[in-house]
């Protein structure tokens, strides 16, 4: 999300935006969020009358009536407030015939939210979506207290193993990157679409392949003291079973009223040729001055790797800040396209730089990747479409709007798409995603070798094309 001044409604974004619906229908006993709603009170939808099918599963009125309640509020959230009057070429006003009868005739909770969420989905853009109260479907990669220490991601379909955390459950057994995960809990990973309970827009298919993964990844997350089983393939191609203890993530995470804590990574080092190479998991307010620190301390490095691979966004004000810091002068990164008439209060229509007293000058390498969504491609986007980064590594997948949040009467959250974002070239990145300069897959044989072959061709760009050039 994108929202100046409104952090629960942005980091809400990122987490739906990646984690969206893989847990739907699942609930547990942690309370909903408290966002108050930010849709104007005259959006006060009538309830129509009952529509009642003779097939239809025995429902309380209440719970009929609340149904029906929640759909029309849905329904008419974006008919009114939805960024595009022409709906994406969908027939809006058909999606309400067509849903209202289903919506009455759902047999319960889950029924109800599953076609609730497939009509909003008919628009086919990101960041729409109607979560249930005490919903389990937030995302457990940064919010869950505890990890096995591994992180992947699918090469050539395969779940690879692409880092392990020094003393971590996983490099106590021996896992190592390249390894093959094969099955987790003896739920077999070779159809990893199986795993996804409902594909989420934009429906293409980078998105449904980061769907796969992060419903792979998910399943290394969780409560300290589980067990999982894995079973796995080695550098020879040999099969090996280990059962991991999941351990409670070090640090502390970062919380904001009403949502879930955040365990966000950081890392800043020099590379070979004294290149500065700094990596983070989210936009979020806790690595802000640790990037800002380590680009002002790296500032005399000929060449700068930003990594944002597998990192799913977070807060408008930490990207504006963190891309300000490459620019020296007052420059337009994003222009922000809404229905004409509809007001966004505390919301700029255009972000500009602010510029530092020490910009830096130097050569930029962002390193992206499937799982690079929403802030990540913002940033990555501004800082091509301005001529101050090459982009190197995988095409993202195009999961970018500016979106607001309704808290519904039933305690359920409506997320909800308001304006579509355009770098300063005009280039719109919903659904087109970014498009690497130089497009590297990792590589299977490489990751066993200990070569990260995305981040190799980062550095022999920026020793070839630009340091050595440049001297």
């Amino acid at each position: 999300m994108k929202r100046n001044g409104n952090f629960k409604i942005e980091i809400l974004s990122l987490i739906i935006s990646f984690s969206l619906l893989l847990g739907l229908v699942g609930c547990t006993q942690e309370r909903a969020v408290p966002v108050s709603p930010t849709v104007t009170p005259e959006i006060a939808p009538t309830v129509t009358s009952t529509v009642i099918l003779t097939n239809a599963p025995t429902l309380s009125p209440e719970k009929l009536g609340e149904y029906q309640e929640v759909f029309e509020i849905v329904w008419q959230t974006v008919n009114q407030r939805y960024f595009d009057p022409d709906f994406n070429g969908v027939d809006w006003e058909a999606m309400y015939e067509e849903y209202l009868p289903k919506i009455s005739a759902a047999g319960d909770d889950e029924e109800f939210y599953i076609l609730l969420n497939k009509m909003c989905f008919e628009l086919g853009v990101s960041h729409i979506a109607v979560v249930p109260p005490d919903s389990n479907a937030l995302e457990p990669v940064l919010s869950a207290s505890g990890s096995v220490g591994i992180d992947l991601r699918l090469i050539d379909d395969q779940a690879v193993i692409t880092a392990i955390e020094a003393g971590s459950p996983a490099d106590q057994a021996g896992l190592r990157p390249g390894y093959v995960i094969l099955s987790l809990d003896d739920i077999s990973l070779e159809n990893g679409e199986e795993l996804v309970k409902l594909q989420v827009p934009p429906f293409n298919e980078r998105r449904m392949r980061g769907q796969v993964l992060y419903a792979i990844l998910t399943k290394l997350y969780g409560e300290p003291g589980r067990e999982i089983s894995i079973s796995y393939l080695d550098e020879r191609n040999q099969n090996h079973a280990v059962t991991l203890v999941i351990e409670e993530r070090a640090g502390q995470p970062f919380t904001a009223e009403g949502l879930p804590p955040m365990y966000v990574g950081f890392e800043a080092r020099r590379l070979e040729g004294r290149i500065a190479y700094i990596r983070f998991d989210g936009f979020l307010p806790p690595i802000l001055e640790d990037v800002l620190s380590a680009i002002q301390e790296m500032r005399d490095a000929p060449g700068m790797i930003i990594d944002i691979r597998g990192n799913p966004g977070g807060f408008y004000p930490v990207r504006k800040a963190i891309t300000s810091q490459f620019f020296q002068e007052r420059t337009l990164l994003w222009r922000f396209i809404t229905r004409p008439g509809l007001e966004m209060p505390g919301f700029e229509h255009e972000g500009y730089t602010d510029p530092p007293t020490e910009p830096y000058f130097g050569p930029v390498v962002v390193l992206v990747d499937v799982l690079s969504g929403s802030s990540s491609e913002e940033f990555a986007g501004a800082m091509s479409a301005n001529q101050r980064a090459t982009i190197v590594g995988e095409r993202t997948p195009g999961s970018d709007l500016v979106a607001d949040i309704l808290i519904l009467p039933n305690g359920a959250t409506f997320l909800y798409p308001i304006a579509q974002t355009q770098t300063s070239d005009g280039t719109v990145l919903e659904d087109r995603g970014i498009i690497p300069d130089i497009q590297v897959a990792l590589d299977r044989n490489a990751l066993l070798q200990g070569i990260d072959s995305q981040l190799e061709a980062a550095v022999r760009y920026l020793e070839r094309e630009v340091i050595t050039d440049g001297n």
